[in-house]
């Protein structure tokens, strides 16, 4: 279901100890809209920060009057490389690879080409096969958008 802020809005009027808002908050204009209906003193990011562990950066940007746009594709590749290379370093290679799918999965969600690149990424069995399927991923990327300009 969705969040529910009606008790948030309950609490913080009840308590004196400063109240953290979570659920559903997605964007900085839905954290806006939180902060702003529940008078909380803060708000917290779940699920929607996976694959994009720039969003809390974006919401906080927002909050203080500043826009702060999408990381761009070259921020966007460094990040992802050297999450699945710590994953991979961290699990090792079998458990690492299979962990590194949902998280590029993430990562890449709603993104153009996608789910066809997932599909054959899905199969890699070994870090060094996911890193450098990425790279190619992120290089084609940047070919076609060059081309469609």
């Amino acid at each position: 279901g969705l969040a529910e802020y009606d008790t948030i809005r309950a609490i913080v009027a009840a308590v004196r100890l400063p109240v953290i808002a979570n659920g559903d908050i997605d964007s900085a204009e839905k954290a806006a809209a939180v902060l702003a209906a529940t008078g909380a003193a803060a708000v917290m990011v779940g699920r929607a920060a996976q694959g994009r562990p720039w969003l809390c950066g974006q919401i906080d940007a927002a909050l203080a009057g500043t826009a702060a746009a999408q990381p761009p594709r070259a921020e966007m590749e460094r990040l992802m490389l050297g999450h699945l290379d710590a994953l991979h370093a961290f699990y090792g290679e079998a458990q690492g690879a299979r962990i590194a799918r949902k998280h590029v999965g993430w990562y890449l969600e709603g993104q153009s080409g996608a789910r066809e690149f997932l599909r054959d990424f899905h199969r890699l069995a070994t870090g060094a096969e996911q890193l450098a399927a990425l790279r190619e991923h992120f290089s084609a990327t940047a070919d076609r958008e060059a081309k469609a300009a």
